[in-house]
This record gives C-alpha cells, sequence and structure tokens, in this order.
C-alpha cells in the first residue's frame, strides 16, 4: 500500500516511476513509505531550503518499508549522527530505556502469584 496523494506531493511526474512502485502498490498489508535518495548526503531541512523536496523527480525518490526508512535514517542518512547523539542525551537518567522495573526488589504476594496462575492456565 502506499499513500497516493503524499507521493504526488513529492513526485512531479507519474509516481509510477517511481522504484519500487510495483511492489509497494501489491503489498496490501503494509503501508510503504516514499524516501528521497538525497537524504544521504543532505537533511530535510536542507533538501527543503534548495528546493528538493516537495515536487521532484521520480528518479529522486524510492518506495521503502518502513522498518527499512528507519534503518535509513536512523544509521546512513545526514544527520544520523546528530540524531542518534539528541537520542542518547534524552535517554541518559531514563531508567526505563535501560530496561529498569519499579518492581525490582519487590515480591508477588501469595494471593497475586494465585492469581497470576489462574490467569495464566
Amino acid at each position: 500500500m502506499i499513500n497516493i496523494e503524499k507521493a504526488r506531493r513529492y513526485c512531479n511526474e507519474d509516481i509510477t516511476l517511481i522504484e519500487n512502485y510495483d511492489k509497494a502498490i501489491a503489498d496490501g498489508a503494509v503501508m510503504w513509505h516514499c524516501h528521497h535518495r538525497k537524504e544521504s548526503t543532505v537533511t530535510k531541512q536542507q533538501l527543503i531550503e534548495q528546493g528538493d523536496y516537495w515536487q521532484v523527480p521520480a528518479r529522486d525518490l524510492i518506495f521503502i518499508l518502513p522498518s527499512e526508512h528507519l534503518d535509513l535514517h536512523f544509521w546512513h542518512c545526514a544527520g544520523a549522527d546528530e540524531r542518534r547523539a539528541k537520542i542518547s542525551r534524552k535517554s541518559k537518567g531514563n531508567n526505563h530505556c535501560a530496561g529498569w522495573s519499579n518492581f525490582k526488589g519487590h515480591h508477588h504476594t501469595e494471593e497475586a502469584k494465585r492469581k497470576i496462575g489462574e490467569a495464566s492456565a
């Protein structure tokens, strides 16, 4: 699946010319993302400032799976280092990011253990 209206906002040509269009349109389970190829070297904001974000040729776009899109932006696109550093800074001191639990060191009562056992049976 694809968001046709959003793809048309990005592309100034026929959206069927965007790479992986056939795979994306045939997938009835997952909404594919339209990714700008130039984002590997420049950020979204830079593309907007240059006028290369909206209404670009189909050759500058590609349909990719959401998981691939997140991976690209987290590891390979322009600004990825800053993005990861920002997430790291925000996570410092947040115990939930480290798998910390408020229940650590406590024990379930016998009644709670019984209820858990009944619920899982």
